[in-house]
């Protein structure tokens, strides 16, 4: 379909239309069936819309919550809406589709959406309400919000973002029944992801996904080449090729950056780590899916004291990328030393006072230039993003220059994949479907 999957092209047409519940229909879909199989490169211990720094947030909540609003390229169209919002003089009014369900059974109402926004205005998306000025439920009209603002044509945007997506009431990050193709469950090791049979644009097309860990990048491969896993990260294979692989290319989840703590004098200063990373070959990493730049200055060494480098042991991908950093960066007297820790330690690295840097993947907020200088001034501190810096250029290397860390690249999704599964090389899990009768 030239690149657009059915659900794409349904939801495109039907926003034209989407002004009564029967043309909404147009967002639906029909299940068929069938069991994916995947293991993931990442920690599995929760899905939460807030979460920052979890890759599997990024790459998974997509398909398990929904947002009120969706994008298609310069396009925005309603999801769980009845129509882009009424926007009048300092007021945007959002009304719900009638006759939401979450997962659970319950209603979902403008209270509802009301919770899932404050939830979001109080976590590190924060900047991106940041000229918010009051968010109610229109006491005529339970289905409908009322969002002041300077800006009420931008609404939408907002609502359209990752941090806005909704969620049903009393909801877990280990288990969510609200409006996603899906449902989502954690135990151990493992998520399982159940085919949402209320889902408001329509159920998904398979059964259940199951995602399990892989402990390395070679695990996550073996089990790609030994048809345990339908997606191998990064290749089509740990020692040969996978029979009938196809490529598998599906977008950015964010950035990986380099974020300096305490204990590090000039070297801790903003600007200094972009500086360092602008003269480094950052094109290396792209053999773990970090899509980096090629140097743009004289080569770059670290000239700071001997410096440990936290890395979350649970994220193989970023493991391998600390290693190859520490190798290109380290210089006799003044090395960087890869450590394997918790995220928790990383989280309380910079209380230590001892020299430290970490590596750090950063989930995408938004796709709009503004919602990405919100999303890395969140990385350091989410209340710099409510007094954002007057920027040219809204560039991740730009942001950075202003802050105690640098943009290593882009965490991209890619390898191969199952040709059996039809849309899964664009890792889109709600419209994916088995080729082969069952």
């Amino acid at each position: 379909m030239n690149g657009i999957s059915r659900r794409q092209l349904g939801v495109v047409s039907g926003a034209l239309l989407l002004s009564s519940v029967s043309e909404s229909r147009a967002l639906e879909r029909n299940p068929f069936g069938g069991v994916l199989k995947i293991r993931v490169p990442w920690a599995i211990e929760a899905l939460d819309p807030d979460a920052l720094g979890d890759p599997l947030s990024a790459a998974f909540l997509p398909f398990v919550t929904e947002t009120l609003y969706a994008r298609n390229g310069a396009t925005l169209f309603p999801t769980l809406t009845e129509a882009l919002p009424k926007v009048e003089q300092g007021l945007a009014r959002v009304t719900l589709r009638p006759g939401l369900r979450a997962a659970n059974g319950a209603k979902f109402l403008a209270v509802h959406a009301l919770q899932s926004l404050e939830r979001a205005r109080r976590g590190p998306a924060m900047g991106l309400f940041a000229e918010w000025q009051d968010l109610s439920v229109d006491p005529a009209a339970e289905r409908t919000l009322l969002i002041r603002t300077p800006a009420p044509d931008q609404v939408a945007d907002i609502l359209a973002c990752a941090a806005s997506r909704m969620t049903e009431a009393n909801f877990s990050p280990k288990k969510h029944r609200g409006l996603g193709a899906f449902t989502a469950e954690i135990a151990g090791r493992r998520l399982v992801l159940s085919r949402n049979l209320s889902a408001p644009r329509g159920p998904a097309y398979l059964d259940s996904i199951v995602v399990e860990r892989a402990d390395s990048l070679g695990d996550a491969l073996s089990a790609f080449e030994a048809g345990d896993s339908a997606v191998g990260w990064f290749g089509k294979g740990l020692y040969r090729p996978r029979a009938g692989a196809i490529p598998f290319s599906a977008g950015s989840l964010g950035w990986v950056v380099l974020r300096s703590h305490a204990g590090l004098g000039r070297w801790g200063a903003p600007g200094v780590l972009q500086a360092l990373l602008d003269g480094t070959d950052l094109t290396k990493l792209g053999h773990v899916g970090i899509v980096g730049e090629p140097p743009r200055a004289a080569r770059g060494f670290w000239g700071g004291p001997p410096t440990t480098l936290l890395v979350d042991t649970a994220c193989s991908q970023l493991v391998e990328a600390a290693q190859v950093m520490a190798g290109t960066l380290s210089q006799p007297g003044h090395e960087l030393l890869v450590k394997r820790v918790s995220k928790t330690e990383i989280e309380r690295a910079s209380a230590t006072r001892e020299p430290a840097l970490s590596l750090e993947f950063v989930r995408a907020l938004g796709s709009k230039g503004e919602h990405m200088l919100v999303t890395l001034l969140a990385a350091q501190n989410p209340k710099l993003a409510l007094h954002p810096p007057k920027l040219k250029v809204n560039a991740a290397r730009e942001v950075a220059l202003t802050l105690p860390l640098g943009v290593v690249g882009e965490l991209k999704l890619r390898g191969a994949c199952d040709a059996r599964f039809v849309n899964l090389e664009r890792f889109e899990l709600a419209d994916v479907w088995w080729r082969e009768p069952i």
